[in-house]
């Protein structure tokens, strides 16, 4: 898999949140937002590829699993859905689809952290866990890259 030049993270749902980081020639540039419904995520994510060279960008998102019982898990639908059609998009346009991880791996980037990289974005709690999904995958990486050394 060769080095990101941007990487967009999603937490899917009715109301889907996303983070990016990106590489420029002056540094990185760090955003996140949300949005309601399948056919806007699919268009921001759209954007996104449509924007970067073949095979610069990796996606990932929070894996979910339908499970039977109800409780808060609410409709998958959505989810599901939104998964689908970013995944079709990162094949389409030769992203790097990346590992769907559970939403417990999220759990190593707080809101504090957030607060403190200047990441955090107030009233977007789907954003923020998508900026949490992508600040425990940075972490992740950096400790793969100092083992292979």
């Amino acid at each position: 898999m060769s080095d990101p030049r941007c990487c967009l993270w999603l937490d899917p749902g009715g109301t889907t949140g996303f983070s990016m980081v990106s590489l420029t020639p002056s540094g990185y540039l760090f955003s996140a937002s949300q949005v309601r419904g399948t056919e806007l995520a699919a268009e921001q994510v759209n954007a996104v590829l449509e924007s970067h060279d073949t095979g610069t960008v990796h996606v990932g998102w929070e894996r979910y699993l339908v499970a039977s019982g109800g409780g808060k898990a609410g409709d998958p639908v959505p989810a599901l859905e939104v998964i689908g059609a970013v995944k079709w998009l990162c094949h389409h346009y030769g992203a790097v689809v990346l590992p769907a991880v559970p939403a417990s791996s999220r759990l190593v980037a707080s809101v504090p952290l957030l607060k403190e990289l200047g990441w955090y974005t107030p009233g977007r709690m789907h954003a923020n866990d998508a900026t949490r999904h992508l600040v425990a995958w940075l972490l992740r990486e950096r400790v793969t890259r100092k083992k292979r050394l």
